[in-house]
């Protein structure tokens, strides 16, 4: 994003007191993964902020560059695609009107809406494939595994996919997505908040309760009453009637393609047996992304496990200042992971795409990886 006049922050209404409560108890509930392959928390915030963020009213102008907040005056808008995908089942609606590709990643806008929200439905991604192979969003795709209406949406979403393609051939990219909407079988009781006693109460008088606007009640043969999130099966459907959805759009890949450039790669530097190394450089006017690996001297992979808390990857200018590449960066492209190497070194990479800041980049930036004990080594970076 172009950060001196179009921030995420900028481009969405304040968000309501409720919303921001329960994005906050979904913050401090989230637990890291193994440390092979950890994502930052600040990457989860802001996949969880653009879920959030665009249950408020954007009805004029959605489309595809809205959704990654670029202007519309941007080079990216010669690489967008007017796309016409529509479904429909019972009284829920989903359709797709714009998409953005270089070949290397996918951006779609959508708007899915229940035309009677008095009757919720509980939708599940089941499929979604480009050219057949399995993609994923890593959470961008906000209305799998939600209610409509349900927490913080009235029924309707515009919102948005953000995905990295698998290696394509041919010169067409075919997308498919086949959701699935659940709708209760009887009728529906809403409650604030999870209490057992009086969901017993509303299904022994005849009703489906939901708790929160979240999840689904499970009548578990251990435990009893509790709340279950996320793919709903035999047991866990019960007393959901299933329907789907499938929506699918060709893109040509030849422009796309066309559109990306890579850079010279910077020779690797060294400091007190540390190197410092960018892999790869890829840039187009939808985004710049950035991979690199700092790897330690025979470092084990306990080592690089334990600094991981205290190390840092960031950009600078030239003039020293450090670029708000937190702001810049969209789940699902800002991820540190802890790898291994054929030859059995550890070290850790930094995998980090800009959503469309080729211009507003400096013509060289600064790759700097720093520890809270005082190492620091630094790599300049030529973008154009």
């Amino acid at each position: 994003m172009k950060n001196q006049d179009f921030t995420l922050r900028a481009a969405y209404p304040a968000m309501p007191d409720d919303c921001r409560a329960a994005l906050m108890d979904a913050a401090r509930s989230v637990k890291e993964e193994e440390p092979m392959k950890r994502k930052f928390p600040v990457a989860i915030l802001v996949a969880a902020i653009l879920t959030l963020m665009t249950t408020v009213a954007i009805a004029e102008g959605w489309n595809v560059l809205a959704f990654l907040g670029i202007q519309p005056d941007s080079d990216a808008q010669t690489l967008m695609q007017p796309v016409s995908a529509n479904a429909k089942t019972g009284n829920v609606t989903l359709r797709i009107d714009s998409a953005i590709t270089d070949g290397e990643y996918l951006a779609f806008d959508y708007a899915v809406s229940n035309t009677k929200p008095e009757t919720p439905v509980y939708l599940v991604v089941e499929d979604f494939t480009a050219n057949g192979e399995t993609i994923f969003t890593d959470g961008t795709d906000d209305f799998d595994y939600q209610w409509l209406p349900g927490w913080c949406n009235d029924g309707t979403m515009m919102d948005g996919e953000w995905v990295n393609l698998p290696s394509l051939t041919g010169n067409t990219l075919h997308v498919e997505m086949i959701v699935s909407v659940y709708t209760p079988d009887k009728p529906v009781y809403l409650m604030d908040e999870f209490d057992a006693d009086a969901i017993r109460q509303k299904w022994n008088e005849g009703y489906y309760v939901i708790a929160g606007g979240d999840g689904f009640i499970i009548n578990d043969p251990e435990e009893g009453l509790v709340q279950g999130f996320g793919p709903v099966n035999q047991v866990t459907g019960v007393g959901l009637s299933r329907s789907e959805m499938k929506v699918g759009f060709d893109l040509d890949l030849k422009a796309a393609r066309a559109s990306v450039r890579t850079p010279e790669l910077p020779a690797p530097v060294i400091k007190d047996g540390t190197t410092l190394a960018v892999q790869s450089i890829s840039i187009s006017p939808l985004q710049t992304h950035i991979v690199a690996t700092f790897t330690p001297e025979n470092a084990n992979y306990e080592d690089i496990v334990r600094w991981s808390d205290s190390m840092n990857f960031a950009f600078y200018d030239e003039d020293g200042n450090e670029l708000d590449h937190y702001g810049m960066c969209l789940m699902p492209m800002y991820e540190i992971t802890v790898e291994e190497s054929p030859d059995g070194t550890w070290f850790r990479q930094f995998d980090c795409c800009l959503i469309e800041v080729a211009q507003s980049l400096p013509d060289t930036v600064i790759l700097v990886y720093e520890t809270e004990d005082g190492f620091r080594i630094k790599l300049p970076v030529t973008l154009k």
